[in-house]
């Protein structure tokens, strides 16, 4: 044991047996040479083999998800043999906390689920990331629902069609060209040729339409068809843009069917999307790596703090306030029943078509986590994302117990009351009136009358001469 202390990777009994065995007798003969052992004592010891027992891979016992990813990254600048025999240091972000957290969310919601359901469910897999949204690090990794098991690695290679989880890049990418929290959309069906002749219908999850929506209100019940609406409005160049400044790295159809989430993407990939927008539009790359160094303690590597801003702080700051609206009105409020109401989490649900697919991202003011749910076989779930993925983040929120999500209100936001029906102005007295936030300039102008106000009969009648009318005024 001493003599593995000056370095415990260089000197690892198991990858450097004779190096070891150099440097065991060399600290066995020092105990002779200072008479704290006999001469016997001494051959007898050097007589001895190592010792040591039969490896158990830490890959196959301890996060073997979490240790792929940091492989991978490690590749990008680092030969395997190099890996497997300098004796390198690599001192990574991993949460052991947060990652048995992750895990046992995973395996018990799962298990849940496969007995509530039964035959419905299949075999069910999933897969969770969770990150410091603060400094972009990945804390913990789940590759599957056995999360000992060194196998396909579905946080980093599962692609899947993303659904609802592509709208808030679509939200973004309108209130950047001037809609607000306010505005009207369309909820109505909308019938698109696709260029192999077929008709497009999207529909909304309860098969009804909604008429007239204020945005923040389509947004958290995620309807699909103002969602269309409104990306066939900016149009796609606008939305592909916005979900490449958010992180999206492969190749984006420029298909309709994308506003609904027919993208393709793993959730390693989700991860970093909701990163820019958990970090206030900055994009962080995820890193699983702080530090490489020889065995000695020779830096080789430093993976310092990156950020580069990607989306202005007041379109950020909307569109953070309307995924928290999700998780307070919205299809993930159930999370509450669980959760303190002073998280204020921000998240997104989705589930993709033909419900294949369960999946919700949300942040906090220091936890990211994007789960996913499916099965191998690609069949339909008998759960949508409110059954499948959300409550596996919930469990882990629980089981993790984070810090609130404070949004700081940037310059250049003003506050302004507004009639849900309508989306014009309101006052706070009127039924069905909502406080919500505005980027300067953007405030309606016009007002909606609620009838709280009871108007003279004679417009023309002077206050003096109108009985009581000074009485009513002081109140006004």
């Amino acid at each position: 044991m001493v003599a593995l202390v000056k370095g415990p990777s260089f000197y690892d009994p198991r990858r450097n047996p004779e190096r070891a065995k150099a440097r065991r007798d060399l600290v066995i003969n020092m105990l002779a040479d200072h008479g704290h052992i006999s001469a016997e004592e001494r051959d007898h010891a050097l007589a001895e083999p190592l010792g040591v027992r039969e490896s158990r891979r830490l890959h196959t016992g301890s996060y073997p998800a979490y240790l792929d990813l940091v492989k991978r990254q490690l590749q990008t600048e680092y030969r395997d043999e190099d890996l497997s025999t300098e004796g390198l240091l690599i001192f990574t972000s991993l949460d052991p906390l947060a990652q048995s957290r992750a895990d046992s969310a995973m395996s018990k919601v799962l298990a849940d689920l496969e007995q509530r359901h039964g035959e419905r469910a299949g075999d069910l897999e999933g897969a969770m990331v969770v990150t410091d949204p603060r400094t972009g690090e990945v804390l913990a990794l789940v590759g599957g629902k056995d999360t000992r098991f060194e196998g396909f690695n579905r946080g980093l290679d599962a692609r899947r069609p993303v659904g609802s989880l592509i709208k808030p890049a679509i939200y973004l990418a309108a209130i950047e060209q001037g809609y607000t929290l306010a505005s009207l959309l369309t909820d109505e069906p909308v019938d698109l040729r696709m260029p192999n002749g077929d008709i497009w219908s999207p529909q909304n999850f309860d098969r009804q339409s909604h008429g007239d929506v204020i945005l923040i209100s389509a947004l958290a019940r995620s309807l699909n068809q103002s969602s269309v609406h409104l990306g066939l409005g900016i149009g796609l160049p606008k939305v592909i843009d916005m979900l490449k400044r958010l992180g999206v790295e492969r190749s984006i159809q420029a298909l309709p069917s994308l506003f609904l989430g027919a993208q393709e993407m793993t959730p390693m990939e989700v991860a970093e999307v909701y990163q820019t927008l958990a970090a206030d539009g900055f994009r962080m790359p995820l890193r699983s790596i702080r530090m490489v160094t020889t065995a000695e303690g020779e830096e080789l590597s430093r993976y310092p703090f990156q950020l580069r801003q990607q989306v202005g702080a007041q379109p950020i700051y909307l569109i953070r306030h309307a995924m928290q609206e999700v998780g307070r009105t919205g299809t993930a409020r159930n999370a509450y029943q669980r959760l303190s109401a002073d998280l204020n989490f921000a998240g997104k649900t989705g589930t993709s078509n033909d419900q294949r697919d369960s999946w919700f991202a949300g942040f906090t003011g220091n936890r990211l986590a994007v789960v996913w749910v499916g099965r191998d076989d690609n069949q339909q779930l008998p759960f949508t994302s409110t059954g499948g993925a959300l409550p596996i983040w919930t469990e882990f929120m629980h089981q993790d117990q984070p810090e609130p999500l404070v949004s700081r209100r940037p310059s250049g936001i003003e506050v302004a009351w507004i009639d849900e029906k309508t989306g014009l102005l309101s006052d706070p007295r009127c039924e069905g009136s909502r406080q919500l936030p505005f980027i300067s300039g953007t405030v309606p102008t016009i007002s909606v009358d609620c009838g709280q106000f009871q108007p003279r009969s004679d417009p023309g009648e002077s206050e003096e001469n109108d009985s009581g009318g000074w009485f009513r005024n002081l109140f006004r």
